[in-house]
């Protein structure tokens, strides 16, 4: 939806960034896969949005028909289309530190995951092909965002909202410092 809307824009070509063997799994350690990729356009990346795929019989490829999550399987789901959106598995976006990039642009992305987690960082990749400067390191953040409903993120995200809630805790955190403890009015 943020393509369509112009609020977000693809900066390089769709790419595997890794895959799991479900009948060969990895270590609890999981897997840290870098990729050299060539960006598409322009501008600042921010995040990293990803799906998946899902091969469900033994020797199939997951280019082939199965379950998926990919921006254009909710065209596929009779009850997808008439809500204009999935009603499960969406896909999911990695924040990362922003970096500039531009159209050509050699990048160097990890993908990463453990039993618990998927991540991605982002850097330029130096002259020389692949920079070593970045070191892998599991987003440790936490969050139960997931269990929200759209009603309760959107209101999350409302400016209106936040400037009052803002400006009043600012007003008692001024009453607070005004009055000593125990003094308070």
């Amino acid at each position: 939806r943020l393509l369509v809307r112009g609020e977000a824009k693809e900066l390089s070509e769709e790419f595997v960034a890794f895959t799991i063997d479900f009948e060969s799994l990895p270590s609890a350690a999981g897997q840290h896969v870098t990729k050299l990729i060539k960006s598409t356009g322009s501008g600042t990346a921010d995040a990293v949005v990803f799906w998946w795929r899902c091969a469900m019989l033994r020797g199939d490829s997951f280019d082939q028909e199965g379950l998926r999550n990919d921006p254009d399987s909710s065209a596929d789901d009779e009850m997808s289309s008439l809500n204009d959106s999935p009603d499960h598995w969406r896909q999911a976006a990695c924040v990362i530190p922003r970096i500039a990039v531009e159209k050509g642009q050699a990048l160097r992305l990890t993908a990463s995951h453990d039993d618990e987690l998927i991540w991605f960082s982002l850097e330029s990749a130096g002259e020389s092909g692949i920079s070593s400067s970045m070191s892998i390191q599991p987003h440790m953040a936490s969050s139960n965002l997931g269990l929200l409903s759209q009603w309760r993120l959107r209101m999350l995200n409302d400016k209106a909202r936040m400037a009052l809630l803002s400006r009043a805790a600012l007003a008692v955190s001024r009453r607070r410092q005004s009055h000593p403890r125990g003094r308070q009015p």
